[in-house]
């Protein structure tokens, strides 16, 4: 296993997957068995392709830009267009084509070493079915900050739909949070700068800017901060964060209640610092009429 792991979005060498139908798609392996026990993760793009598969996989993925289409179910039958910031969900045993126009997009698969096991089977059957999180639908719950700023959560992949990978959305604006991650983690950037210090004595910093990969293994001691940063992040096991250090141990206590999400007019005023910069960075406004807790939303 390896320290922590820090891949620029301009870093990234693509090479090109065979695809169905005319068109091109490509993939950029960023961590896989060599690096990793749990997690296989890249940036994928796909543009005018069809790639038909049954996947031997639990997998999460988050568009980063264009227009990322899945379809699923009967004949096909189920269509699911994600735009940036959407998060997809699926299960090992689910049948799929990948698709898109001009999309880009950041996957994290388990097992770690899905490519040299057996393919899946007709008697492997998904967990559940594919799951469509809309970035407009999502609902943020804020952070305890001791140093000041703004932080919040919206935790998406839980143990009520996932026996492997977990998946949130963070946003830290001016804001410090200590922690220790009792579990693996990839993580992308969705905008902003969000910042990683790690290391000892906190020497190594990472400034993470969208489309940037961040591995973490598990043990880590860091500190989250940043300025209008926003990432997607991807731990296994899925419950490692509901495990992760009590208020009262030494090392990574617990910054965040996730039993109280904010009300609305707090969300609203937390979120204007972020307004002047969302359509640059591509992100649509928060949508204030939002579902109730926990309601999950699907195609």
């Amino acid at each position: 296993m390896t320290g922590a792991l820090y891949v620029k979005s301009e870093d990234m060498v693509f090479e090109q997957m065979q695809g169905e139908s005319g068109g091109s798609a490509s993939v950029c392996q960023l961590v896989g068995p060599e690096i990793s026990k749990t997690i296989d993760a890249g940036i994928a793009t796909y543009d005018g392709c069809s790639i038909e598969r049954k996947v031997s996989y639990d997998e999460t993925i988050v568009v980063l830009g264009g227009l990322f289409r899945l379809l699923t179910g009967e004949n096909y039958g189920r269509v699911i267009e994600a735009k940036f910031g959407d998060v997809i969900w699926l299960t090992k045993g689910t049948r799929l084509k990948y698709q898109g126009d001009k999309a880009k997009v950041f996957y994290a698969r388990h097992p770690v070493d899905w490519r040299t096991r057996s393919e899946a089977t007709e008697d492997d059957k998904p967990l559940n079915d594919v799951y469509h999180f809309r970035s407009t639908d999502m609902i943020y719950s804020q952070m305890q900050i001791y140093s000041g700023g703004y932080a919040s959560t919206c935790s998406l992949v839980t143990p009520d739909i996932s026996k492997s990978l977990g998946a949130t959305i963070a946003t830290f604006n001016g804001s410090s949070v200590d922690w220790t991650t009792e579990y693996d983690q990839i993580s992308v950037a969705l905008g902003g700068v969000m910042r990683i210090r790690t290391g000892e004595n906190y020497s190594q910093e990472i400034d993470a800017r969208l489309g940037d990969v961040v591995w973490l293994p598990k043990g880590t001691a860091l500190k989250y901060e940043g300025e209008r940063g926003i990432m997607f992040f991807v731990p296994y096991p899925v419950d490692g964060v509901c495990e992760v250090s009590r208020v009262g141990r030494s090392r990574g206590p617990r910054q965040f209640d996730k039993s109280c999400p904010m009300s609305l007019w707090q969300l609203s005023r937390a979120m204007l610092s972020f307004q002047s910069t969302m359509p640059s960075l591509g992100l649509r406004s928060f949508r204030m009429l939002v579902p109730s807790r926990g309601e999950v939303q699907r195609s």
